[in-house]
């Protein structure tokens, strides 16, 4: 039976034999001191014979949160798992042959490589390095729109490992806005506060561009205005010219 940590999606965790087939599995904090003590777990296993291994998860500082997938020739599936009362420890029963065990989908580099190739191909849109890590890894991003725009709106794609239900919102919600940029339905170069890019009976009554300098700080302050594109924004939020097919 072999454990390893040996991929970017893994977790820092340290893994302890109790047995021939059994094992117990440190997580701690992804910091000391903790700056973020969610219980994110992933390793790669690879278990010979025909007898089932048992792996235990022991949470340090945390309790069990996310419940195990099994991922194997790229198919992810739910694993169950016993769980102590205190939470404090998960038990899994894994089956022989080889699997990656993570508590959430997995998200790694290759996918947002390929999020940020379908981006960058959009016309008023550039990949860039913005830097790199601690550790050397490069930090990209993509900048669309104009160049010389007074804001800037920055979307990042995580900060942590455990927030995978973001970084799969944040793909979706990026693959949507480049098919309407592709298919011409959004403006990159030119955009106006929300309060002004939209029309209808209630803006015409509100007239923001006759508002006194005071109404209109308290308008971008306590207004927020609902596009069926973007979501809930501000009003002064800077929104491109579009059409909702």
């Amino acid at each position: 039976v072999r454990i390893d940590f040996d991929f970017e999606e893994a977790s820092a965790s340290r893994c302890v034999i109790r047995g021939e087939r059994s094992f117990a599995i440190l997580i701690g904090p992804e910091h000391a001191p903790p700056i973020n003590p969610s219980p994110w777990y992933a390793f790669r296993y690879r278990a010979s014979g025909s007898a089932d291994i048992s792996v235990e998860l022991d949470y340090l500082g945390a309790a069990h949160r996310y419940a195990p997938k099994l991922t194997v020739g790229g198919t992810a599936a739910p694993l169950s798992a016993s769980v102590a009362a205190d939470g404090m420890s998960a038990t899994l029963s894994l089956p022989a042959g080889e699997g990656i065990v993570s508590g959430q989908e997995l998200f790694g580099n290759d996918r947002y490589d390929a999020l940020l190739d379908r981006l960058a191909a959009l016309p008023a849109a550039e990949r860039r390095t913005l830097g790199a890590s601690l550790d050397g890894r490069l930090l990209s991003a993509v900048h669309i729109g104009d160049t010389k725009a007074p804001r800037l709106v920055v979307l990042i794609g995580r900060a942590h490992p455990p927030e995978i239900t973001g970084a799969l919102a944040m793909d979706a919600f990026l693959r949507a806005l480049a098919d309407e940029i592709a298919a011409g339905r959004v403006d990159t170069a030119a955009t106006l506060p929300a309060i002004e890019r939209y029309t209808g009976v209630l803006y015409d009554a509100l007239d923001a561009a006759s508002l006194p300098a005071r109404s209109r700080r308290r308008l971008e302050q306590q207004v927020v205005v609902f596009s069926g594109l973007w979501g809930a924004i501000r009003a002064h939020d800077p929104i491109p010219d579009y059409s909702a097919p």
